[in-house]
């Protein structure tokens, strides 16, 4: 899971970079902060645009921070725990 955590937060912050240009993000147990690859400041970047947040209940480090980053935008009801 590790590996991917920092994928996904590679993947927001890098579209975060251009919210213009990536139309929507979909993210696999995304983490806040990980190896210093921080996600909270680029997913408010993303209020209006469709995102979709994937967790493993049985990773609940990934599922705790993924309910964190979908209270910070409004996504409707694509949090997948």
């Amino acid at each position: 899971m590790q590996v991917t955590r920092i994928g996904a937060n590679v993947a927001i912050n890098y579209a975060a970079s251009d919210p213009n240009a990536i139309k929507s993000v979909i993210l696999l147990s995304p983490g806040l902060n990980y190896r210093g690859v921080s996600t909270s400041d680029a997913i408010t970047k993303y209020k209006k645009t469709p995102i979709h947040i994937t967790a493993a209940e049985g990773d609940s480090g990934s599922a705790k921070d993924s309910q964190t980053l979908y209270d910070k935008i409004d996504c409707g009801e694509n949090l997948k725990i």
